[in-house]
């Protein structure tokens, strides 16, 4: 609907701008009060922004995040679930914790997993600012598609405080730097 619309494009532009931005900011119960309408839209899209806006507003800690969160590790997990179902999950974990989305996007790398879970899970870390990110992303390197090594490839080129970790692992030859097509 037009309303979904409006709201999807104020939640990426809110996004955006508070994912460019260095500080912390403050938080009230309000504020997930506002956050929690957006997440239950019938909308994927502004729920998917919602939950980043959670995670951006520092209220990844609130138990009603908690149990989002928790839900989502299951769904994730779930091998059971539709391939769309994990997706969903992993871009949910995007916003939680590195400690909550590392278990969980640590398998979906490994080459055997379905390639949409692979990326879901690239683009996941690629939203944390952990220094463990780098390590989790080059674990299967040398068993990667070039899909997959591009992928990573953006998530490191995305954020100038992780080249150094891909430098290192040019030097300490994980990455050749043939694979790395500019």
């Amino acid at each position: 609907s037009h309303n979904q619309s409006i709201q999807r494009q104020c939640l990426e532009g809110l996004v955006y701008g508070l994912s460019r931005g260095s500080g912390k900011l403050e938080t009230s119960s309000r504020d997930w009060s506002a956050v929690t309408k957006l997440i239950a839209s019938p909308s994927p899209k502004v729920r998917g922004h919602a939950i980043r806006l959670g995670g951006l507003l520092n209220l990844a800690e609130t138990p009603e995040m908690k149990a989002l969160f928790a839900e989502a590790v299951d769904d994730a997990q779930d091998e059971s679930a539709t391939l769309d179902d994990r997706q969903m999950a992993v871009r949910i974990l995007a916003s939680a914790p590195f400690g909550t989305l590392s278990p969980v996007a640590t398998p979906l790398l490994e080459p055997q997993q379905p390639i949409e879970l692979q990326l879901a899970a690239i683009e996941a870390l690629g939203a944390s600012d952990d220094d463990g990110v780098a390590e989790l992303l080059l674990a299967n390197w040398k068993n990667s598609t070039p899909r997959i090594r591009t992928a990573i490839l953006d998530v490191f080129f995305s954020l100038n405080s992780r080249l150094p970790a891909l430098l290192d692992a040019i030097e300490n030859k994980t990455v050749h730097p043939s694979d790395i097509a500019l």
